[in-house]
């Protein structure tokens, strides 16, 4: 008999599951857990006759996941983990879905409705083998991007907590090494690879402020609404049309599930829609927008939220990895409280620092004498201005 515990939150499985379960020897330990808290309680509890733990994603914040699965396998280290994603595999990044197999995490898609018989094959299994789990050669082609300095320019605060959200430092040794390796192959394909730069017409020498030097260094901006219609789409096309005009090797991904940047075409700027050619656009530009489009719906008072049906919670993972983070919203009355949001929420708080940019539709000045210590910007300012400085500043 192979025991069972669940996390499915809110919608519970386990009266659909029970007969099923039954019938192929499977029991369920306990209830079904709605919370994090209450699982963990559950698996201390019965750790020792439960060889299986299922998770549903929706019921969850998957910021918290890679520590939940820590403390799991802490008391049972060969305790087979389920988990239940939203949408499809296309919707998730490779290194993401890479990581849960290093993990030992078996994973299932729910776009139209799992298959019972696929959570049922998997929790047959039991518990985890004792044979080492395989280790997967990671892919170092891809170089890591350069950090962008903190935006002290716009901002006071100085933030140096090292937090499990944020993308891990590499070592400078092999930076440079890597660098050093792009220099040596840098020759003919390289070269076909950056677009001619053509001489700007008299309009754009004069409107456009001159760029300082040829770009050097790889950066990433991640846009996101806290409302639908913010403006995200419409800031990275701006941000990426400014890029390629001082002189940036630009692309801008789609990460929004709404594919609009399909219908766009920028100079000089190639888009990707979805996560798959990511790894490459990284590798293949000099400054990266990426539009997340509305991962939350949040009510007015930014008191209660919850992820926006279909969103994969690990493209918020990924905005966390961006050297720069931009969250757009409005100060009117019945907006302004969705932003607060991000800047009360405890969780968020946390990770919030100079790297994150509020850009605001509408009057931010109240926002600002709230939170002096957070970067909070007008629409109508020159923000773009202000990042590319910040940016030429760092190289």
């Amino acid at each position: 008999m192979v025991g069972v515990l669940t996390l499915f939150g809110e919608i519970d499985l386990q009266p659909v599951l029970k007969k099923v379960f039954m019938q192929n020897d499977l029991i369920f330990i306990s209830e079904n857990c709605n919370t994090g808290v209450q699982l963990m309680d559950r698996v201390n509890e019965h750790y020792r006759e439960s060889d299986v733990v299922i998770i549903a994603a929706a019921a969850i914040n998957m910021e918290s996941f890679s520590d939940m699965v820590s403390e799991i396998r802490d008391l049972e280290n060969r305790m087979r983990i389920v988990l239940i994603l939203n949408g499809n595999q296309e919707q998730y990044l490779e290194s993401q879905l890479l990581e849960y197999d290093e993990k030992r995490i078996d994973v299932i898609y729910d776009d139209d409705g799992f298959d019972t018989q696929d959570i049922v094959d998997l929790v047959k299994q039991g518990k985890l083998s004792k044979h080492r789990h395989k280790e997967t050669k990671k892919d170092t082609s891809a170089m890591e991007v350069k950090p962008v300095s903190k935006f002290s320019v716009i901002g006071r605060k100085a933030i140096t907590k090292e937090d499990v959200l944020k993308p891990p430092n590499k070592d400078a040794v092999e930076t440079e090494m890597l660098e050093e390796t792009t220099e040596e192959g840098s020759g003919e394909a390289s070269e076909e690879s950056v677009p001619e730069k053509k001489k700007p017409s008299k309009l754009e020498r004069k409107n456009v402020k001159e760029s300082f030097s040829q770009p050097t260094g790889k950066y990433i901006i991640g846009i996101f609404n806290v409302t639908h219609g913010a403006g995200a789409t419409t800031a990275c096309i701006n941000l990426a049309k400014y890029f390629s005009l001082h002189g940036y090797i630009t692309k801008v991904v789609d990460m929004s599930g709404t594919d609009a940047l399909s219908l766009v075409e920028i100079k000089d700027v190639k888009i990707g829609i979805g996560p798959r050619e990511l790894d490459y656009f990284k590798r293949e530009s000099n400054a990266l927008i990426m539009d997340f489009g509305t991962p939350y719906d949040i009510t007015p008072k930014g008191d209660n939220f919850k992820i926006s049906y279909g969103y994969s919670p690990e493209y918020i993972r990924e905005f966390n990895k961006c050297n720069l983070k931009i969250i757009m919203g409005f100060s009117d009355k019945w907006n302004i409280g969705k932003i607060r949001f991000f800047l009360n929420n405890e969780q968020w708080r946390e990770v919030i620092d100079d790297s994150f940019i509020f850009l605001v539709a509408g009057n931010c000045k109240k926002l600002k004498s709230e939170y002096p210590d957070i970067n909070i910007m007008n629409r109508d300012d020159d923000y773009k201005d202000e990042i590319l400085q910040v940016i030429k500043e760092d190289e």
